[in-house]
């Protein structure tokens, strides 16, 4: 969302979001990117070889998953939606539904688990952080936790009215 807005609309949308990406909030994050590369690298390491494209694709979205709470039950389907997602450049006029699907999911995702935590939060992680940097829950908030979550995960979101 954010990457396509223009002028005073992405400024308001970077505003709300940028004290939680500050150098202070990225020091705290730094245990658990050390913990998620460790995990990763304990799955990963027992196969011998892999393929380190995918094991590094995986990598932005652990990190997200962690830092925002996320159930890795649910690291599957985002990861399969974002790979979708990618494919939009393509501009294949044939793939717009299953490219829509793939972003409903992902829109899902961020839905509930904004849903679930609350406009209170009380995790300490950087989903709490977010929520706090914007309007205690209401659909701002919404705009403000899919925003950081597409940006940060590396996915580029079509312009969508919230």
């Amino acid at each position: 969302m954010l990457l396509v807005r223009h002028g005073a609309d992405h400024q308001r949308l970077r505003s709300s979001v940028s004290g939680a990406f500050g150098p202070n909030n990225v020091k705290r994050m730094r245990p658990v990117m050390r913990e998620t590369i460790a995990a990763l690298l304990d799955e990963w390491a027992p196969r011998g070889t892999f393929d380190f494209t995918k094991f590094a694709a995986n990598f932005p979205v652990r990190i997200m998953f962690a830092l925002i709470g996320g159930d890795i039950a649910k690291l599957p389907a985002i990861i399969s939606s974002l790979e979708v997602q990618g494919t939009s450049f393509n501009m294949v006029v044939e793939d717009t539904p299953r490219i829509e699907a793939a972003y409903q999911v992902l829109w899902r995702f961020v839905d509930d688990l904004i849903a679930e935590r609350g406009p209170e939060g009380g995790h300490g992680d950087l989903l709490d952080d977010l929520i706090a940097a914007n309007t205690g829950g209401t659909s701002r908030t919404r705009n403000c936790g899919r925003c950081s979550y597409s940006c940060s995960a590396r996915v580029t979101t079509p312009r969508r009215t919230c």
